[in-house]
């Protein structure tokens, strides 16, 4: 097969930055009938680490592989494969408690679903392109999709307590777009677990050259880079866990920033509402009031409320830059006016955020005026 493929991954698939660096061509024989492309370059960003294969076949081709030509139906037996998977579950079992929602992305023959029934966890969904793969998971008694990660549907699917994807992201082209879905699939404060192969271990396999370097793994994953990519979706590192040649590390999706300001709205209109309460008998009696402080919630209670309802006569202030200014149509007033006749009085109404109790001071030992004093 010839390469001739417009998609060359002209900028890092993490951080998108087109700052890149060309490491290594490599070049191979493909398999007539079965693989997609016989050359890469390996290409490093200069802006986050990130090392990866460019110029590739698009993630369609790739998914349209492994689909039929999967090499991952049948359990590996190799002997440091066999002490993988139940290592897999451990760290999931770590990451996620019994009754948590877990799903295997890309889950092969299924062994860590497999390893984790036998612990104890039911709630469990394997996916994966292999219709045989999915078939056997169902004997079993554990739920399974036949799709691949870009074909699942995050706003169809229950979002899941932990997604783990073990050695698959070094195999997907638009990690932009996988990243995306499993951060959309993830429950907040559910946790993502991740292995794969470890760059900075590649020297442990030189005695087979560019053995690294394979077909398949176009992306070459140090735990910085995995950081830096998770890091760019709201995730932070959890923990990770030592195994020979690969990083394991989990996850975890911290809530987003802007569910923190909804419940900061929601708990300051819970507030204001307490405010105005305070001021419902000047609203209702129209009796003339002083209201001391023209700042943000000043400002914002005439705007937004009916504060604005008080029959208010004056605004104080302790800025001089204000006394000639007004404010709702009412002048700004120095403290000192107070002392005047025509004030002494009017209820004064304290609206601030800080300094309620030095003003209430003022009024009382400075000023040593008698108004009623209501603070806010």
């Amino acid at each position: 097969m010839k390469n001739n493929y417009c998609n060359k991954r002209t900028q890092c698939p993490s951080c998108q930055s087109i700052d890149l660096a060309l490491l290594h061509k490599h070049k191979f024989e493909s398999i007539d009938n079965v693989g997609i492309f016989n050359s890469y370059d390996v290409s490093s960003c200069n802006q986050c680490g990130m090392i990866f294969a460019n110029n590739i076949p698009s993630q369609a081709e790739f998914d349209g592989y492994y689909k039929s030509a999967s090499k991952y139906e049948t359990a590996n037996t190799e002997q440091i494969v066999e002490a993988y998977y139940p290592f897999v579950a451990d760290c999931v079992g770590e990451a996620a408690d019994i009754d948590s929602k877990i799903m295997d992305i890309g889950c092969g023959y299924g062994a860590t679903l497999r390893e984790l029934q036998k612990r104890g966890f039911q709630k469990l969904t394997g996916v994966d392109p292999s219709q045989d793969n999915i078939s056997n998971l169902s004997l079993d008694g554990i739920n399974g999709i036949n799709n691949t990660l870009f074909s699942l549907e995050p706003d169809k699917t229950q979002k899941q307590d932990c997604i783990f994807l073990s050695a698959v992201l070094e195999h997907i082209v638009d990690l932009k777009g996988a990243m995306k879905i499993i951060s959309d699939l993830t429950a907040d404060n559910g946790v993502v677990f991740i292995t794969v192969p470890d760059a900075e271990q590649f020297l442990l396999t030189v005695d087979t050259p560019y053995r690294e370097f394979s077909v398949e793994h176009i992306n070459f994953f140090t735990i910085s880079s995995l950081c830096s990519l998770f890091a760019l979706y709201g995730f932070v590192l959890q923990k990770q866990w030592e195994f020979p040649t690969i990083v394991a590390a989990a996850f975890k999706k911290m809530p987003k920033s802007n569910n923190c300001i909804t419940e900061y709205i929601d708990l300051c209109n819970k507030k204001t509402n307490e405010i105005i309460a305070k001021t419902q008998k000047y609203i209702k009696s129209g009796e003339p009031v002083l209201v001391w402080g023209t700042g943000t919630l000043t400002q914002y209670l005439l705007a937004n409320t009916d504060f604005k309802k008080c029959n208010i006569m004056g605004f104080v202030d302790s800025n001089v830059h204000y006394h000639t200014n007004q404010l709702f149509g009412k002048q700004i007033l120095s403290p000192y006016l107070l002392k005047e006749e025509r004030f002494c009085s009017l209820p004064i109404i304290i609206s601030t955020y800080a300094h309620s109790e030095q003003i209430k001071n003022m009024i009382v030992s400075e000023l040593r005026l008698n108004n009623q004093i209501v603070i806010l």
